[in-house]
């Protein structure tokens, strides 16, 4: 069988998971452990058993697969990232770039380099990890889906970013980029997350919310629609605060189990039944206790809520724009939650821009949403996905993508055999295409 302008995972045996309300037990008995999942704009990263993987548009190489094929490259399928291993703690995905964390506390990032994001003390961007200059003992990357900037908590409570810093989103007191990371002004301690949005980045310091960056919707959430350079305090959330998500252009927390937004709500996304700005924490409709985690795209804001004992219990929720299917349901935005079905037991969340992931008991991913580059890792290209579908699993055979035979006027297919990583680097480009050979049953 052929496939047109891509080439698949080298698998034996590939196939896709059975669709089900909650992950089956023959889901959860052959599927790799899913640690996390992370969405950037038009692309999507996550760690399996350890191993980083992404899979959408490879522009500017920000799969980390090796090569770039001029910007006309789309994986539909994880691909594993090249040079990691397999000792991966946590993948950040930015617009255009991705970062990941070591085990030995060291972060490596690829992909888009316009104005350092990658932290290497270049703009040159970059199809394959590099090192961020002088950065160790890392504890955890930001948590979501930020435009060009990227910021880690350190072992030590001091969180540093690199990157784009128009609207003071590196949080060093200037609007200044930075190729290599600088210290966020105040965060030395206490600091449990950070995060980040397009140009906005927060943290959570002792139980309270602070952010700092681009204010003008009033995502800053300290009542004003003034930007800041360094961190503030976020009106009333001074406690309580466990997990925060930020947009484009709003922000949400968990407070004591409670859901509030804030900035702007002209889609919908501060999920009050209204499409209302407000400068200030504002509770979201009838998510007010027992929400667990809490992730947002550009306009779009989705949570898992437990509705009884343990993991099974859990729902998903969404709310705000939908032009893409990204809250999963018919109606272009949603103002109160909606029930997203097909994600029961959800326990993670990872969102990109304009659409949505969850991993099902620590096992099976589910994505849906806007799918033009094949971001949701469904092995298609279908435009919109609006029912959580499931990504296709990475097996214990993948040992790397053979994108030498690919070329943009041939048909390309799957070849079955093991390549290194060097060896598709120096593949020669343009080549002709193969065949696939026979798949054992």
């Amino acid at each position: 069988m052929r496939h047109s302008l891509f080439c698949a995972l080298l698998l034996i045996g590939l196939t896709f998971l059975p669709q089900a309300s909650a992950a089956t037990a023959d889901e959860l008995s052959q599927a790799v452990t899913t640690r996390q999942i992370s969405g950037g704009e038009n692309f999507s990263c996550g760690i399996f058993d350890g191993a980083a993987y992404c899979w959408g548009n490879n522009a500017d190489g920000r799969l980390g697969i090796g090569v770039d094929f001029n910007r006309t490259w789309y994986v539909k399928t994880p691909a594993p990232v090249v040079g990691l291993g397999s000792n991966m703690l946590q993948v950040a995905t930015g617009s255009r770039a991705a970062c990941g964390l070591l085990s030995n506390g060291t972060v490596k990032c690829w992909g888009d380099n316009s104005y350092g994001q990658l932290g290497n003390g270049t703009t040159n961007d970059s199809l394959v990890p590099v090192a961020v200059a002088g950065l160790s003992n890392v504890k955890s990357l930001a948590v979501g889906t930020a435009y060009d900037h990227m910021c880690a908590l350190k072992q030590s409570g001091q969180v540093v970013c690199w990157g784009f810093n128009d609207r003071g989103q590196l949080g060093n007191g200037t609007t200044n980029n930075s190729t290599t990371p600088v210290n966020v002004t105040g965060l030395t301690s206490n600091v449990e997350t950070v995060f980040v949005g397009i140009s906005t980045s927060c943290a959570i310091v002792a139980g309270a919310a602070k952010c700092w960056g681009s204010g003008g919707s009033g995502q800053l959430g300290n009542g004003s629609f003034n930007s800041s350079s360094i961190p503030v305090q976020v009106s009333g959330l001074t406690s309580g605060v466990t997990d925060m998500a930020l947009g484009g252009t709003s922000t949400c927390a968990i407070v004591a189990g409670a859901a509030k937004c804030w900035g702007s709500g002209g889609s919908g996304q501060l999920g009050n039944g209204t499409l209302n700005t407000s400068l200030f924490p504002i509770q979201v409709y009838g998510l007010t206790a027992n929400v667990k985690n809490i992730m947002s795209g550009y306009n779009h804001v989705c949570a898992i809520v437990n509705t009884s004992i343990g993991a099974r219990g859990n729902e998903m929720l969404c709310w705000g724009n939908n032009d893409f299917h990204q809250v999963g349901s018919t109606n272009n935005y949603e103002m109160i939650p909606f029930t997203v079905a097909n994600a029961n037991s959800s326990t993670k969340l990872g969102s990109g821009r304009n659409h949505s992931c969850t991993i099902i008991m620590a096992s099976v991913i589910r994505c849906w949403g806007l799918n033009s580059d094949a971001q949701l890792g469904i092995g298609t290209q279908e435009p919109e996905v609006a029912t959580p579908t499931n990504v296709i699993r990475p097996m214990a055979q993948v040992v790397e993508m053979d994108l030498g035979a690919v070329h943009r006027d041939c048909q390309v297919d799957c070849v079955f055999r093991p390549i290194t990583p060097e060896s598709v680097r120096q593949s020669e480009w343009p080549i002709g295409c193969e065949s696939v050979p026979s798949l054992a049953a």
